[in-house]
C-alpha cells in the first residue's frame, strides 16, 4: 500500500503488518468466495478481510457453517469486518461467526482504500478458474512423475546385465538389485538420470573406519582416476585439492533410451542420439587435458568445474537396436556435422565398439543441485541473487568458458539447469554439466539447436558457431540473475523443437529481406527476427540496461549511496566488457582458441576484461597485477574517497571458489 491511504490503515487492528493486507469483497456471497479467500490467505500469508453486504450474505455464511469449519485452519488470518455486521443485520450476534472480526473496519473503510485489492464476482470467478488449472497441472505433473519412474524402471532393468551388476554397488536389502534413486528432475525427454554407488571390491575389516576415498572400488573406476591424475595413492592427492572426498563414491548415471518410433517421427536431419556427443566432448576434454598433463603445460586443477566422465555403454540386443533397413542413422558428430552412426566408433573403454541401438549409458562424476533449482528455491521464498553472488557465479562461468575454449569447446546451451554445484567440499564450484549441444572448433559447421533460445545468443540464432557466443550467453544469465528478467522474456518462442535441415539452411543466409521465409512457416520467420531484433538493440543502445538499473535497487545490499552507484558503474562496465568481447567474432575459430590464455591478446581480453570488472567488486587480501585494470580502479579511487572505511564486499575463499588460471608467458 501507498503513503496515501497510511491513515486509514493506521486504524485496522490486525495481528499482521497493517499495511500487508487482502480486501475481500463479496457482494453476493458465495460460499466458493469464501474458501478462494482462504486459499488467497495461505499462499499470501497475508490476513483477509470479508466485507459483507447485505443480510443474505451474512445468512449464506451461517447457514453453510464455512466459517465455523475453516477459519480454525487459517491460523486467524481471516478477519470479518465487525461493523459491516451490525449494520447489515443488527439483530444477529458476532459471536454466532466464532471467527475472528475487527471491530475498527467497515465496509465504508474498505472501499476506500484504494491501495487495497477489491475482488468483485468476475475476478473471483477468474481466480477459482486458475486454482482448477493450477490444481490439474498438479495432478498433470504427479502422472508425468509416475510414468517416468515406470519408463526408467523398464530401461534400468534393461542395462542391469551381469558386467552393471559387478561395476555399480547392489542394494544389500535386494541383493538381486543395484543400489541407485532416480533424481526428481529429468534432462529431457527419453533420457533418465540416476544417482548410483559405485562397486566396493575389497573391503577389509577396518574399511568402515576408513575414509571412503581410501576404500578400493572396483578397477574401472580405478583405472580412468589413475590416468587423470597419475597416482593410484589413497586417499589421492590430486583428487584432495580438486574435487571432493566422496569422489567416485557416488556416481550420476544418464540414460538414454529412445523409441525407435520417435527417432523416425523426426525426419531427416535429426537425431536424438545426444547422450553419445556428450561422452564424445567430454573424453576429448580430459583426454586433452591428460597429455597436457604429461608434458607440464597445465597443473592438475586445470579442469575444475568440469565433471569427470568414468564409461560409456551402449546396450544393444533389445527393442532399441538400429534398423538400416530404410534409412541410415545419422547422428551429430564431436564438430556437429551429420554423418552415420556406422561410421563412429565409441572412445574410450568403448574399445572402437560401433553403436548399434537407441539405447545407453553414461556414467560421471556426481553433482549436486542445479542453478535452475537454486533460483527456483529463491524465488519460492520471494528471494533472489544478490549482486555479489551474481558476480560470482559470472567469474565461474567465465573461467569454465576460458578453459574449454582453451580446448576448442563451444558450449553453445549455457542454461540454469545445465549449470550445478559439486557436493560436499565443492559445494561452492560450479560445473557445467551438459555437453550435448557442444562443437569442436575449429569447424565450419553451424551450432547445434537444441539451446534455450531465453538465452541464445545472435550468433547461436543467425547459426554462426564462435566462442564468443558463449561470452554473451554468459552475460544473459547474469542479467537474468540480477532482475528476474530479460528484454525478450514476454516474446514467442523461438522453436520448441530442434530445426529441420532446411530452416538451419536458411538461419545461415546473412539478410532478412521480406521475402525470407523457414520452411514456409512465417510465424517462426516472424518469432526468430523478433528475438535477433531484441537482442541488436540490447547491444546497439544502451536504454534497456538504463531502464533496468532505474528498476533495480541495491538500497538493502548497500550500506551507503556512494556503494550503490558503484554497484551501478560496475553492471554497465560487465555490459561494455562483454560488448567488446562480442565484437570479438570476427576473429578466425583457430586464432582466438590459440590466444585465450596468452595474456593481452585480443581473446584472452575478452574474458579477463570482464574478470577484472569484477574483481574491482570485491575486497581481496591481495590481488595480482594481471586482473587490476586502470579503469576500474579509478572507479575504487572514487568510492573510496568518499567513504570512511572500504565497503566493498569481502571475497571470502572459505566459502566461494576462486579460479587462479595460469596464463601462457
Amino acid at each position: 500500500m501507498h503513503e496515501r491511504s497510511s491513515a486509514i490503515t493506521q486504524d485496522i487492528n490486525c495481528n499482521n503488518n497493517p499495511k500487508n493486507f487482502y480486501v475481500l469483497c463479496c457482494f453476493v456471497v458465495k460460499i466458493k468466495f469464501v474458501k478462494i479467500s482462504i486459499l488467497l490467505a495461505r499462499r499470501t500469508n497475508l490476513p483477509i478481510v470479508l466485507a459483507i453486504d447485505g443480510r443474505t450474505g451474512l445468512e449464506c455464511l451461517l447457514e453453510s457453517n464455512c466459517i465455523r469449519d475453516v477459519f480454525p485452519q487459517t491460523s486467524s488470518k481471516i478477519f470479518i469486518a465487525a461493523s459491516a455486521i451490525r449494520s447489515s443485520c443488527p439483530t444477529m450476534s458476532i459471536d454466532q461467526f466464532q471467527c475472528p472480526t475487527n471491530e475498527n473496519v467497515s465496509n465504508t473503510t474498505l472501499r476506500t482504500l484504494g491501495d487495497s485489492v477489491l475482488f468483485d464476482e468476475l475476478m473471483l470467478k477468474e481466480l477459482e478458474a486458475k486454482q482448477q488449472l493450477e490444481s490439474q497441472s498438479v495432478e498433470s505433473e504427479q502422472l508425468r512423475n509416475v510414468e517416468i519412474e515406470a519408463a526408467a524402471s523398464r530401461v534400468l532393468a534393461l542395462i542391469m546385465d551381469s558386467s552393471f551388476k559387478r561395476k555399480y554397488g547392489q542394494d544389500f536389502a535386494y541383493p538381486k538389485s543395484i543400489h541407485c534413486y532416480l533424481f526428481t528432475q529429468q534432462p529431457r525427454n527419453h533420457t533418465y538420470a540416476f544417482e548410483a554407488f559405485a562397486a566396493v571390491a575389497t573391503v577389509t575389516p577396518n574399511a568402515l573406519k576408513r575414509k571412503k576415498e581410501e576404500m578400493i572400488f572396483h578397477p574401472m573406476f580405478e583405472n580412468v582416476i589413475e590416468r587423470y591424475t597419475n597416482s593410484r595413492a589413497k586417499p589421492n592427492p590430486v583428487l584432495m585439492e580438486t574435487r571432493n572426498s566422496e569422489f567416485c563414491y557416488r556416481l550420476s548415471i544418464l540414460v538414454e533410451a529412445v523409441p525407435i518410433s520417435v527417432q523416425a517421427s523426426l525426419g531427416f536431419g535429426m537425431s536424438s542420439l545426444r547422450l553419445i556427443r556428450q561422452y564424445e566432448i567430454l573424453y576429448y576434454i580430459w583426454e586433452t587435458f591428460r597429455h597436457d598433463l604429461e608434458v607440464k603445460k597445465c597443473y592438475s586443477d586445470q579442469l575444475i568445474g568440469i565433471p569427470v566422465p568414468f564409461e560409456f555403454v551402449n546396450v544393444c540386443g533389445n527393442e532399441y537396436d538400429f534398423e538400416f533397413s530404410e534409412h541410415s542413422i545419422n547422428y551429430y558428430d564431436i564438430r556437429g556435422a551429420y554423418v552415420p552412426v556406422n561410421s563412429s566408433r565409441i572412445p574410450g573403454a568403448g574399445k572402437g565398439k560401433p553403436l548399434g541401438s537407441f539405447l545407453s549409458y553414461m556414467s560421471m562424476e556426481k553433482l549436486g543441485p542445479s542453478l535452475a533449482y537454486m533460483a527456483d528455491l529463491l524465488k519460492s521464498q520471494r528471494k533472489w541473487f544478490k549482486m555479489s553472488t551474481a558476480l560470482k557465479l559470472l567469474d565461474q562461468i567465465l573461467c569454465r568458458l576460458m578453459v574449454l575454449h582453451r580446448y576448442g569447446i563451444i558450449l553453445g546451451n549455457l542454461d540454469f539447469r545445465y549449470l550445478n554445484f559439486g557436493v560436499r567440499e565443492a559445494i561452492n564450484v560450479l560445473y557445467v554439466s551438459s555437453f550435448d549441444c557442444a562443437v569442436q572448433a575449429p569447424t565450419t559447421q553451424r551450432p547445434l539447436n537444441y539451446f534455450n533460445e531465453r538465452f541464445a545468443s545472435i550468433g547461436a540464432l543467425k547459426g554462426v558457431a564462435h566462442f564468443v557466443n558463449d561470452i554473451e550467453t554468459a552475460f544473459y544469465l547474469f542479467l537474468a540473475m540480477l532482475s528476474h528478467r530479460l528484454p525478450w522474456d514476454q516474446k514467442p518462442p523461438v522453436s520448441e523443437t530442434p530445426l529441420t535441415d532446411q530452416q538451419t539452411q536458411q538461419l545461415q543466409q546473412p539478410q532478412f529481406d521480406g521475402s525470407w521465409e523457414v520452411g514456409g512457416n512465417t510465424r517462426y520467420q516472424s518469432t526468430l527476427r523478433t528475438h535477433l531484433d531484441e537482442r541488436t538493440k540490447l547491444w546497439d543502445t544502451t536504454s534497456w540496461i538504463d531502464r533496468m538499473l532505474n528498476s533495480y535497487t541495491l538500497r538493502n545490499q548497500m550500506k551507503s549511496p556512494a556503494l550503490e552507484g558503484f554497484a551501478f558503474d560496475i553492471i554497465q562496465m560487465v555490459y561494455q566488457k562483454t560488448k567488446e568481447a562480442i565484437s570479438c567474432a570476427s576473429i578466425p575459430q583457430q586464432d582466438f582458441m590459440t590466444n585465450v590464455m596468452t595474456p593481452s591478446t585480443t581473446a584472452n581480453n575478452a574474458y579477463m576484461g570482464i574478470r577484472k570488472v569484477i574483481v574491482s567488486f570485491f575486497r581481496f587480501e591481495s590481488l595480482s597485477n594481471n586482473l587490476r585494470d586502470a579503469t576500474c580502479q579509478n572507479k575504487v579511487d572514487q568510492l573510496l574517497a568518499t567513504e570512511e572505511s572500504d565497503g566493498r564486499a569481502l571475497w571470502d575463499l572459505n566459502n566461494w571458489c576462486w579460479n587462479v588460471l595460469r596464463l601462457h608467458s
